[in-house]
């Protein structure tokens, strides 16, 4: 399954998207980020926290390396991911 994400990742659309990985079940899910143009810090943190959740199964593209670093600081090595 493919989540293209755009516009602005804040915590409503981290929240929103953890829902979506939440009815995914055993579905791998590729999450793009390539198009979102503006970031909250706080939404890597809830996103940090599903990742950890769902394991293997989600692999991450279209993030900076900033955003990278963040995430490798809150526990997850996204920068492993296709």
């Amino acid at each position: 399954m493919l989540l293209r994400l755009k516009g602005r990742f804040d915590g409503h659309a981290a929240h929103s998207l953890v829902r979506r990985l939440d009815r995914a079940g055993a579905w791998r899910v590729l999450i793009d980020f390539a198009a979102v143009s503006t970031y909250e810090d706080q939404s890597f943190g809830i996103l940090s926290e599903a990742l950890r959740r769902h394991g293997d199964r989600v692999a991450l593209t279209g993030l900076r390396d900033q955003h990278l670093r963040l995430l490798a600081g809150l526990g997850v090595d996204a920068a492993a991911n296709p």
